[in-house]
């Protein structure tokens, strides 16, 4: 089965790791102070956020999440209003930053923590903190400034910010900066991992965060037209990590994906279809998108609206799309537990969903074998094959930024 690069549940893991530690912080710094306590406030919260979340997740109704999500905020925004912000002192701005951090106040968090560094100025959790703020705010260009002003004092604070940056930064300063300046922070990130033992493959929270940055930087290279180094990065990085580390099998699917750029496309025979589709073969001469997919996939729907639009107003210049998905054992709610539901059942609930989302063109089921052959671990993955049948571009994941970049590519392909 495969996942999307950042999930729900990956995150709600972090998250109550995090709210974790805040809780027991406040807890000692604080004991039994009858004052409001902003950073106490704001871990009890995210503690209830993510047991709600938790029982969420467990039942099946990943649904209530979005619900969850304001009730805590809105919670934590109201608190917000106990004093005036503009008047906090820097060395108080740091509780009430958290406080307006689970209120999703970013800006608001943003200020405080700049207040905070005022005085405490190595401050590491607070500007990670500050890095990710930014990246809610689609704002590059502050979260590229404060990463060079970070220096990580050991091989744990090196370890989270690769973390960071190779799992969600690196977004918003490549949209801000453009990929060549993404990959040195990348490689700016990597270097302060050098003080590891080079003599022992790397594991741990160093082979998470490694494994992130390889990842990464693999996906720079290649939008830059360099598929080789993307590949040859990968390698390097395989032989860094130790096997225990998590998803390092998933570099094997990066190693593929990339290396297939200005390659022919590979077969994909479907073992069923809903709509129109027979091979790739009986659709060169045309562009083609292919959308690796899934029903239960929130970052594949987010997508679904950019490439309808797409659809609609190139398929008459020589456009097709095709989604492509595999069986899952469920369906919405149903089954999400023991994932027995048959194929068939699954099969037949598709059309109402592509209905629902406003799907026209073809969904074609495959084998796990072909989605090897792709090089698909995360979805949506989203791929280019020009008139030819040669695989042009591929991106992973969707944003607003990301996918005008791809149309930009689809519009040329069309014009050759």
């Amino acid at each position: 089965m495969f996942r999307p690069p950042t999930t729900r549940r990956a995150l709600y893991h972090v998250t109550v790791f995090r709210s974790a530690v805040l809780l027991a912080l406040a807890l000692v710094s604080n004991p039994a102070s009858q004052t409001f306590d902003p950073a106490r406030r704001a871990a009890e919260l995210e503690a209830l956020r993510n047991k709600q979340v938790g029982d969420a997740l467990k039942a099946g109704k990943s649904g209530e999440i979005d619900k969850i999500e304001a009730s805590i905020a809105s919670q934590a925004a109201q608190d917000l209003k106990r004093t005036d912000l503009a008047k906090v002192e820097a060395k108080d701005a740091w509780g009430w930053a958290q406080l307006a951090k689970t209120a999703k106040d970013y800006k608001t968090e943003c200020r405080l923590i700049e207040r905070y560094l005022t005085d405490h100025a190595e401050a590491f959790p607070a500007r990670l903190d500050y890095m990710l703020a930014c990246f809610y705010l689609q704002d590059g260009q502050n979260l590229h400034r404060m990463l060079h002003e970070t220096k990580p004092a050991n091989l744990s604070q090196a370890a989270e910010l690769a973390s960071y940056m190779g799992g969600t930064y690196h977004y918003e300063i490549r949209n801000a900066l453009g990929a060549e300046a993404t990959v040195k922070d990348i490689d700016l990130c990597a270097s302060f991992l050098s003080k590891r033992d080079t003599t022992q493959p790397a594991k741990g929270e160093v082979g998470w965060g490694l494994r992130q940055l390889v990842d990464a930087k693999a996906a720079y290279l290649a939008e830059l037209g360099r598929p080789k180094d993307a590949v040859a990065t990968i390698d390097h990085g395989l032989k860094e990590l130790d096997d225990s580390v998590y998803r390092k099998a998933d570099l094997l699917a990066s190693r593929g994906r990339y290396g297939l750029l200005g390659s022919p496309a590979p077969s994909l025979p479907p073992t069923a279809v809903h709509g129109h589709y027979t091979s790739l073969e009986s659709l060169r001469g045309h562009v083609v998108v292919l959308d690796f997919t899934a029903h239960w996939c929130h970052a594949c729907i987010a997508a679904l609206p950019s490439l309808e639009k797409m659809y609609a107003e190139l398929h008459g210049q020589g456009l097709d799309v095709l989604s492509v998905t595999t069986y899952y054992g469920f369906f919405g709610t149903d089954h999400v537990q023991d994932k027995a539901m048959p194929k068939k059942e699954e099969f037949d609930r598709m059309p109402a969903w592509m209905k629902q989302h406003g799907m026209p063109w073809a969904m074609a089921y495959v084998t796990g074998e072909t989605l090897r052959a792709y090089g698909v671990a995360g979805i949506p993955q989203i791929m280019l094959i020009d008139k030819k049948g040669v695989i042009r571009k591929v991106d992973l994941g969707f944003s607003d930024p990301m996918f005008v970049r791809f149309r930009e590519a689809v519009e040329a392909a069309l014009k050759e």
